[in-house]
């Protein structure tokens, strides 16, 4: 939409939630090394709803590329738990376990995505990160 027409609805009406704005900010954000902001603006744009997976997916990853390890081994788990076959969330989670030195954890992880689906040629790079770390 654009902002001439959200500026103009905004003074009529007061607050306007645009939704793919907030996302994309939010998106912006996260790349731009700013997980808490992302986070933030991704709320924001579930308004009263519950984050689904994949954007706590997504979060998890932004804090792992922001160093923080504990929040996005958190976003992770979440997304665990509404989707416990997300190959895609048990290999990252793999990779923060990898990244905070828990080597047994991470190779659950691995084994886990492995039972999951995932082909274990798809897992090689993984499996000897952890054999060299």
């Amino acid at each position: 939409m654009d902002s001439r027409v959200m500026w103009s609805l905004s003074a009529l009406y007061g607050y306007v939630h645009n939704t793919a704005f907030l996302v994309r900010q939010g998106m912006m954000w996260a790349v731009s090394g700013k997980p808490r902001m992302a986070e933030a603006e991704l709320r924001r744009a579930a308004g009263a709803q519950v984050v689904n997976a994949d954007v706590k997916a997504f979060l998890g990853r932004a804090y792992l590329h922001g160093g923080d390890l504990q929040r996005s081994a958190e976003f992770y788990r979440e997304a665990l738990k509404e989707n416990p076959q997300d190959v895609k969330s048990l290999v990252m989670l793999a990779q923060v376990s990898m990244n905070a030195e828990d080597f047994p954890e991470a190779e659950r992880l691995l084994a886990a995505a492995e039972a999951a689906g995932l082909p274990a040629e798809q897992l090689r790079f993984e499996r000897a990160t952890l054999a060299y770390l």
